[in-house]
């Protein structure tokens, strides 16, 4: 009886597996399968690059997400600071790794005055924005950041 391995963990240490075995030479065989910096170090994974015949490296396939909590604070005029509802931007700014992850795409969240969790592709800077509520901003890398709380000021009253 064997144990139940996940497909995908198989599948990932099988790759891992046949990179080292293609850098490692056998005696007599001048050619390697494999080379040096073919696999890459993509935010907190490897991906192997294969160069396949005439299809060049393997794109990387999508991002890996994050859960980040997102919470809104409206600061009024007299410098009280409220739990509020709104809706906000998410969109990736800088990559954090080079080479760079996937970009994830730019998205609209609404959070709710209690907070909301929603995922944030790993690898890069992520500027969230308030676009209803008043105005605020934030800049978040992700890792490791996984809670943020945006200040949104207003010009008068609690609009």
């Amino acid at each position: 009886m064997g144990k139940h391995v996940n497909r995908k963990e198989l599948l990932a240490e099988g790759a891992i597996e046949a990179w080292v075995k293609g850098l490692e030479k056998a005696e007599g065989e001048a050619k390697e399968v494999w080379r040096w910096n073919d696999a890459k170090r993509i935010g907190d994974i490897w991906v192997l690059y294969l160069k396949l015949a005439g299809q060049g490296p393997m794109p990387y396939l999508r991002n890996i997400p994050q859960p980040v909590t997102v919470r809104v604070v409206l600061v009024t005029p007299d410098g009280s600071k409220t739990p509020t509802d709104a809706t906000v931007k998410c969109e990736p700014i800088q990559a954090l790794t080079t080479p760079p992850p996937p970009m994830p795409p730019s998205f609209s969240a609404d959070i709710p005055k209690e907070g909301k969790q929603i995922s944030l592709g790993k690898g890069w800077r992520w500027r969230i924005t308030v676009t209803s509520r008043g105005t605020g901003s934030k800049e978040v890398d992700v890792p490791p950041d996984s809670d943020v709380t945006i200040e949104t000021r207003v010009s008068g009253g609690t609009g």
